[in-house]
Protein backbone atom coordinates (compact mmCIF):
# COMPACT_ATOMS: atom_id res chain seq x y z
CA UNK A 1 0.00 0.00 0.00
CA UNK A 2 1.46 3.01 -0.94
CA UNK A 3 1.07 6.07 1.76
CA UNK A 4 1.07 9.86 0.81
CA UNK A 5 3.57 11.93 2.13
CA UNK A 6 2.55 15.86 3.31
CA UNK A 7 5.67 18.24 3.21
CA UNK A 8 5.63 21.83 4.58
CA UNK A 9 7.79 23.90 2.97
CA UNK A 10 8.44 26.90 5.32
CA UNK A 11 9.18 30.37 4.72
CA UNK A 12 9.98 32.20 8.01
CA UNK A 13 12.16 34.43 8.77
CA UNK A 14 15.22 34.04 10.39
CA UNK A 15 18.06 36.27 11.88
CA UNK A 16 21.71 35.80 10.87
CA UNK A 17 24.03 34.71 13.37
CA UNK A 18 21.19 33.79 16.01
CA UNK A 19 21.18 30.26 16.05
CA UNK A 20 18.80 30.23 19.28
CA UNK A 21 16.16 32.64 17.34
CA UNK A 22 16.41 30.39 14.31
CA UNK A 23 16.48 26.84 15.81
CA UNK A 24 13.03 28.52 18.22
CA UNK A 25 11.75 28.98 14.95
CA UNK A 26 11.63 25.99 13.94
CA UNK A 27 10.66 24.01 16.97
CA UNK A 28 7.83 25.78 17.04
CA UNK A 29 6.64 25.18 13.46
CA UNK A 30 7.24 21.65 14.78
CA UNK A 31 4.52 22.52 17.88
CA UNK A 32 2.36 24.09 15.59
CA UNK A 33 1.96 22.28 12.57
CA UNK A 34 -1.17 22.85 11.04
CA UNK A 35 -2.78 19.30 11.63
CA UNK A 36 -0.85 15.80 12.31
CA UNK A 37 -0.64 14.95 8.65
CA UNK A 38 2.35 17.34 8.00
CA UNK A 39 5.45 14.34 8.06
CA UNK A 40 8.17 16.53 7.19
CA UNK A 41 8.73 20.45 7.56
CA UNK A 42 11.48 21.66 4.83
CA UNK A 43 13.37 25.15 5.96
CA UNK A 44 16.14 26.90 3.66
CA UNK A 45 19.76 27.13 2.86
CA UNK A 46 21.58 28.32 5.91
CA UNK A 47 18.62 28.76 7.89
CA UNK A 48 19.68 27.48 11.03
CA UNK A 49 23.15 29.94 11.19
CA UNK A 50 21.02 32.81 9.31
CA UNK A 51 22.55 32.92 5.31
CA UNK A 52 24.77 35.71 5.72
CA UNK A 53 26.34 34.72 9.30
CA UNK A 54 29.48 34.43 8.12
CA UNK A 55 32.13 36.75 8.08
CA UNK A 56 34.50 34.71 5.59
CA UNK A 57 37.17 34.80 8.53
CA UNK A 58 37.55 31.12 9.52
CA UNK A 59 38.97 31.16 12.74
CA UNK A 60 36.30 34.10 13.34
CA UNK A 61 33.45 31.90 12.05
CA UNK A 62 34.27 28.49 13.57
CA UNK A 63 33.28 29.80 17.33
CA UNK A 64 29.56 28.70 15.70
CA UNK A 65 30.51 24.78 15.83
CA UNK A 66 29.54 24.43 19.38
CA UNK A 67 26.67 25.76 18.93
CA UNK A 68 25.29 24.33 15.42
CA UNK A 69 26.10 21.05 16.93
CA UNK A 70 24.08 21.61 20.09
CA UNK A 71 21.62 22.87 18.45
CA UNK A 72 21.69 19.83 15.95
CA UNK A 73 21.11 17.65 18.34
CA UNK A 74 18.03 19.28 20.03
CA UNK A 75 16.21 19.64 17.12
CA UNK A 76 16.70 15.68 16.11
CA UNK A 77 15.54 15.16 19.67
CA UNK A 78 12.16 17.60 19.01
CA UNK A 79 11.58 15.55 15.95
CA UNK A 80 11.14 12.38 17.70
CA UNK A 81 9.37 14.04 20.39
CA UNK A 82 6.76 16.12 18.13
CA UNK A 83 6.56 12.85 15.46
CA UNK A 84 7.54 15.13 12.50
CA UNK A 85 10.74 14.59 10.02
CA UNK A 86 12.48 18.07 9.78
CA UNK A 87 14.94 19.38 6.79
CA UNK A 88 17.30 22.50 7.04
CA UNK A 89 20.15 24.23 5.72
CA UNK A 90 23.48 25.06 7.92
CA UNK A 91 26.99 25.91 8.54
CA UNK A 92 29.08 22.64 9.19
CA UNK A 93 32.34 22.45 10.12
CA UNK A 94 34.19 19.08 9.91
CA UNK A 95 38.01 18.06 9.94
CA UNK A 96 39.22 21.63 9.64
CA UNK A 97 36.48 22.49 6.72
CA UNK A 98 33.68 24.57 6.34
CA UNK A 99 30.23 23.44 4.30
CA UNK A 100 27.42 24.89 3.99
CA UNK A 101 25.05 21.68 4.85
CA UNK A 102 21.27 20.53 4.53
CA UNK A 103 20.45 17.85 6.91
CA UNK A 104 17.15 16.00 7.19
CA UNK A 105 15.85 14.37 10.39
CA UNK A 106 13.10 11.49 10.03
CA UNK A 107 10.02 11.14 12.27
CA UNK A 108 12.36 9.65 15.19
CA UNK A 109 15.36 11.83 14.44
CA UNK A 110 17.52 10.00 12.76
CA UNK A 111 19.68 11.10 9.87
CA UNK A 112 17.94 10.82 6.61
CA UNK A 113 21.05 12.75 4.90
CA UNK A 114 23.37 15.10 5.49
CA UNK A 115 24.53 16.71 2.10
CA UNK A 116 27.75 18.80 2.83
CA UNK A 117 28.44 21.89 -0.27
CA UNK A 118 31.75 23.18 0.12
Amino acid sequence: MVKDMNVLLCSSKFVNGDILHNANRMIDLLKKKSNNKIDFLFFGESFLNGFDSLTWDYDKDVVMKEETNKYLTILSEKCKEYNTGLGFGYFEYDNGKMYSSYIVYDSTGNTLVNYKRI
